[in-house]
């Protein structure tokens, strides 16, 4: 059987996507890796200082919105505490619950990473104008979410 034309742009679609997605995550990685953490441990970090909780956030919690699955969440947060850069307390009402927060060597390693990060989203996307950029967020996240978004 052919493809039709919306097929094939379809498919063009997923690989260009993937593409992307694969370009942008190598370089966030690039500017990570200087400063001895990796991708998915800048997204954890990332959760963490960003929380506006004192407490910090619920280990459990941390994977929410996350392209980090919840089973590596715990992996990487015990790497980021064997590197100080995260404390981790028991909650005294449920010992089962875990808090994460940020020790202060963590929080200053978030943003001097951020901000390269942020100089790096602009040469990303220095292409796009403002329109163009909410066009292609609205678009993502109709393709992630699905008609409904």
């Amino acid at each position: 059987m052919r493809a039709g034309p919306r097929e094939h742009r379809e498919r063009d679609a997923y690989l260009l996507t993937g593409l992307v997605a694969s370009r942008l995550s190598g370089e966030l990685d690039a500017i990570c890796r200087p400063f001895g953490i990796t991708e998915s441990q800048y997204a954890v970090l990332w959760v963490v200082c960003l929380s506006g909780e004192k407490r910090g956030v619920v280990q459990g919690d941390i994977s929410d919105g996350l392209v980090t699955r919840a089973a590596d969440v715990s992996r990487i947060v015990n790497r980021l505490e064997a590197a100080d850069l995260v404390a981790r307390t028991r909650d005294v009402v449920d010992g089962r619950v875990q808090w994460v927060k940020p020790t202060s060597t963590g929080r200053a390693l978030f943003d001097r990473v951020t901000r390269e990060i942020k100089k790096l989203h602009r040469r990303q996307f220095g292409a796009l104008d403002e329109v163009e950029i909410r066009t292609l967020n609205r678009l993502l996240n109709r393709v992630l979410w699905g008609e409904g978004s």
